[in-house]
């Protein structure tokens, strides 16, 4: 594949997670995942580190509706959560899990 291919295939994945990346272009993962690590770095203020949502507020809004939420890490790993009617679970403490995950 040509470079300028890759490079565009790497800003990709680091937006929106190798593994994500790599499956919908058919690319080698590892191959992907060692581009993104030669990445010139945007610096740690480009990177959300945590944002605080009130679920009550947006989900109290949409009964019928169902609200999905994706997390992913650095790794390309992700995790979707689909909330749908009533009762929210701990979002919090779900993305901490997650998050802390990578940091291991």
């Amino acid at each position: 594949m040509p470079e300028v291919l890759w490079t565009a295939a790497a800003r990709a994945a680091d937006t929106h997670g190798v593994w994500a990346v790599s499956r919908a272009l058919r690319v080698n993962y590892e191959s992907l995942k060692g581009r993104v690590e030669r990445l010139p770095s945007r610096g740690p203020s480009s990177q959300a580190r945590f944002v605080e949502l009130d679920p009550a507020s947006w989900i109290a809004g949409t009964p019928a509706s169902t609200v999905v939420i994706e997390l992913s890490r650095p790794d390309g790993a992700t995790l979707t959560v689909r909330l749908q009617g009533q009762g929210t679970p701990d979002l919090t403490e779900l993305a901490r899990a997650f998050w802390a995950h990578d940091e291991r």
